[in-house]
């Protein structure tokens, strides 16, 4: 089992990294919280790494730190939960939001999640409730800069598209951000594009 990958960023996208290591490029899925939070390209970067195994390929799942890791892996213990809804999860939500959804059993917060109804919500309340209270959960979000805000909107629409938003719901999500961008649209990152259109989107 791979529990750690180190090397160089070779690529990055919402949905997944590819990290060079000796000549090999290795695709890591990641969430959305640990893409926030990644350097930039070609810069060097480690992950701690849950490997999933199926019967047709070997997945690697990374993660920037302990908590999101160890919630990744209580979620697949949850019933009906597979790698990818768990990723899902944790794409649609901050690992300390998360875990205090659980805590507090805050079914509307958790079922606002794309691909997350009333009865996967109550699962994980249920059967994580008193398994979650250890886990180490951190904020604050490091952003990282693209060059061109044409490929940053198709980016951040990509990735809206990939949690479950219709097309239509996420396009104007995307245009009012882009509404609220005042000065200097080139600085802004997909990143922060992502962020404002979730916000949109989930709280209205």
């Amino acid at each position: 089992m791979i529990a750690t990958i180190r090397g160089k960023l070779a690529r990055k996208a919402p949905e997944s990294v590819i990290i060079e290591n000796h000549g090999i490029g290795y695709e890591v899925f990641i969430s959305l919280n640990t893409f926030y939070k990644l350097p930039g390209q070609g810069e060097e970067l480690s992950l701690l790494t849950y490997t999933h195994v199926r019967e047709d390929c070997l997945q690697l799942y990374g993660f920037l730190d302990d908590g999101e890791k160890k919630l990744f892996h209580l979620l697949l213990g949850v019933s009906k939960i597979g790698a990818r809804l768990a990723l899902n999860i944790l794409s649609g939500i901050t690992p300390a939001e998360l875990k205090e959804a659980i805590l507090s059993g805050d079914q509307f917060r958790l079922s606002q999640i794309p691909r997350v109804g009333r009865k996967t919500a109550d699962r994980i309340i249920v059967e994580l409730r008193d398994r979650v209270k250890d886990v180490p959960t951190y904020s604050g979000v490091t952003i990282s800069v693209d060059a061109n805000l044409r490929m940053k909107v198709d980016d951040a629409l990509e990735a809206l598209l990939i949690l479950g938003y219709s097309k239509k719901d996420a396009e104007l999500a995307l245009n009012k951000v882009l509404a609220d961008i005042k000065s200097s649209p080139e600085t802004r990152s997909v990143e922060e594009l992502l962020k404002k259109s979730l916000a949109l989107l989930t709280h209205g």
